[in-house]
């Protein structure tokens, strides 16, 4: 099927004949029947929606639910959603706001995550679209400590800085380091 274009049947699903099936394997190969189901139905499913296939009411309740609200409704009138929306400089009528939001607060999509090469990508992110400090410095934003993020910005900043990096460095993408990095080490002052 050429890509992009969805099959107009449904998935076969799983009928009485493949449950069969599936429990004769169970049986033989000692494996939870509930689990090897639960697989099965998953590589059934259609894959989830890009981000930009995603409605915009989908979008807005994602962030809504990011900020422990249940809709856009109850989000819209949050105070401290407000400064913040007001403190972006961001329209809230536009779609690339939300996309935006989408980004920051609930997750990146599929296809801007684990990049392989590019200019500005570090361990899969691109720094100057997404501002992703945790997972740039590749430390864990739960046990993660300041002398955690020290030392990953140092990792960096020896490939990365103008005057001592390799090739010269790169003085965008070290100004961009340093800014996460200062980011995160007001967590810890």
């Amino acid at each position: 099927m050429p890509k992009g274009k969805k099959s107009s049947r449904d998935p076969r699903g799983i009928d009485s004949s493949t449950l069969e099936k599936i429990q004769v394997f169970c049986n033989a190969y000692n494996s939870p029947e509930d689990k090897v189901i639960e697989l099965i139905k998953f590589a059934l499913s259609p894959p989830p929606l890009t981000l930009v296939e995603m409605p915009l009411k989908d979008i807005k309740t994602a962030v809504a639910i990011a900020w422990n609200k249940t809709n856009y409704t109850q989000l819209k009138e949050d105070p401290e959603w407000k400064i913040y929306h007001k403190n972006t400089g961001l329209s809230a009528s536009k779609r690339l706001t939300w996309e935006h939001y989408f980004r920051e607060w609930v997750e990146l999509p599929g296809e801007e995550k684990n990049l392989t090469s590019g200019y500005g990508v570090i361990n899969g992110i691109d720094i100057f679209k997404n501002f992703r400090p945790w997972e740039v410095f590749n430390v864990d934003k739960n046990t993660g400590t300041k002398q955690d993020i020290q030392s990953a910005f140092k990792k960096l900043s020896f490939k990365y800085h103008p005057d001592t990096g390799y090739n010269g460095g790169d003085r965008n993408i070290f100004e961009k380091l340093k800014e996460m990095r200062d980011s995160l080490l007001v967590i810890f002052n």
